[in-house]
């Protein structure tokens, strides 16, 4: 009996052992416990199981009881909140339930080599420590050979911009420039640094402590590109400024990107009608809240759905019953009957069509600044040539065809009312105010405007004074 007490004992410590420790080998000492105590229950179980069956008073069929295990222990209750049950226990987390297993898993099923790598007990290295490990020492080995080829080139170019992740914490995202030596160019990601803080003087410590970490000397940079906000390109303590005065051959130039973003932004808050009409179709169409040049595909996606979503708006209107939601309804549905809201929506695709094509161009990484500067120029050029009056004309035509064959809804144009000038703006009886007389003459005005406003602020957005010395550069070759 002691030994038979003895062996018992030994088993649950195995078991206990064996829960805390899956991954543990159980020693010769506790497999021989439990194979004892195995061995003594079932012989007990067969010796009642005999007695039971010659008994001739009995009448009930007795079945042989298995070998009674060790308790297994329980897992620590957790409480979580007033709504969880007391004694909640919680899955157990393994590396058996990672996602990272159990797609090797399903991998596994089309190749044995993963199957047998799997079957292994020990140095699988699948366990999440030494993924990581792994993913770092590849990442290294890839930063090392950016450095080397960037070192073998000498000269290259800064590239950064701020950005926030998830948790609302800024990052600074660094990009290096180069171009090897068979003239072909490269645009290499090295990295993620956070911004405790988003000063200039952060961002330029920053900056150096990314290019010291990966052996590159500030005095080789002949380059650095940002966006055009104060901290980056302020006159006094800007980012730039502070760069080039340690290396004053780090010419800044203002993000291309960021550039006809800012450009096209200004040009279309400078006209009312395209500027209602992005306010209006922006609860229609989802755009992006930082970008300009990426609108004028959804604005054709409003004219081509235009009546369909006057159908939506009445249906609507019918069925809600939150007065609030119906009054928007109402003042939007309103708005896109007005010939105003649907001049602006062409004109504004007619102009944002040739700007996104622009901003495609310049995220190339195989152009250079002069070529990107003149890819700016055609755009101006081709706008230029759009403003005269057989352009008009034939916009004119076309728009007002759309809108008699294919929206029908839409009003008809009308003449601005007009209204006397007040006697501080004439000089004597001649009236210097312009009045159009009719309906075609008043949205010509507005389309030479907006074409004016575009020109003119990409012609000064892309006029950057450190680009002239690239463009002198370019000449020697």
């Amino acid at each position: 009996m002691a030994s038979r007490k003895n062996n018992q004992e030994t088993s649950k410590q195995s078991t206990l052992l064996r829960w805390v420790r899956p991954d543990r080998e159980p020693s010769k000492t506790e497999n021989r416990g439990e194979q004892a105590v195995l061995e003594e229950t079932s012989q007990e179980s067969d010796e009642q199981a005999a007695g039971t069956s010659n008994s001739s008073n009995s009448n009930i069929n007795t079945t042989p009881q298995g070998p009674e295990l060790p308790p297994t222990p329980d897992l620590p209750s957790v409480s979580k909140g007033p709504n969880q049950p007391k004694n909640f226990k919680f899955p157990q987390r393994t590396e058996i339930n990672s996602n990272f297993y159990q797609l090797l898993k399903l991998r596994s099923e089309e190749n044995p080599e993963i199957s047998e790598w799997l079957s292994r007990r020990t140095e699988k290295y699948t366990s999440p420590m030494i993924q990581n490990e792994m993913l770092e020492v590849l990442a290294l080995g890839v930063l090392r050979e950016i450095s080397e080829n960037i070192q073998n080139a000498k000269f290259f170019t800064i590239m950064a911009d701020e950005t926030a992740d998830v948790s609302i914490k800024e990052q600074l995202v660094v990009c290096i420039r180069w171009v090897d030596d068979k003239f072909v160019i490269h645009e290499d990601f090295i990295g993620m640094w956070p911004l405790p803080r988003t000063t200039a003087d952060q961002i330029v410590g920053t900056l150096r402590e990314a290019l010291q970490q990966m052996n590159l000397d500030i005095q080789n940079a002949r380059g650095q590109c940002y966006d055009g906000a104060a901290t980056m390109a302020g006159e006094k303590t800007g980012v730039a400024t502070q760069i080039k005065s340690v290396n004053g051959k780090c010419l800044y130039t203002h993000c291309y990107g960021h550039a006809l973003n800012l450009a096209v932004a200004d040009a279309i808050k400078s006209v009312k009608c395209m500027s209602d009409a992005l306010d209006t179709s922006r609860g229609v169409h989802a755009f992006c809240p930082t970008r300009w040049t990426v609108r004028g595909e959804a604005l054709a996606s409003v004219l081509n759905n235009h009546d369909e979503l006057m159908e939506l708006w009445d249906w609507s209107l019918d069925v809600l019953k939150d007065t609030e939601m119906k009054s928007r309804i109402n003042g939007v549905k309103s708005m896109m009957t007005k010939f105003s809201f649907y001049f602006g929506c062409c004109l504004g695709e007619k102009i944002l069509r040739q700007t996104d094509n622009l901003s495609r161009a310049l995220q190339s990484s195989s152009i250079s600044a002069a070529q990107g500067n003149k890819l700016a120029v055609d755009v101006v050029k081709t706008l230029k040539t759009d403003r005269s009056d057989e352009s008009f004309d034939l916009f004119w035509a076309r728009i007002k065809q759309r809108k008699d064959k294919e929206i029908e809804s839409i009003e008809d144009p009308v003449p601005p009312r007009k209204r006397k000038v007040p006697s501080r703006f004439e000089l004597g009886q001649q009236q210097t105010h312009y009045f159009p007389q009719t309906a075609k003459d008043h949205y010509k005005q507005i389309y030479f405007e907006a074409i004016d406003f575009a020109t003119t602020a990409i012609t000064a957005r892309f006029d950057q004074k450190d680009f002239k010395v690239y463009m002198n550069l370019k000449s020697f070759f």
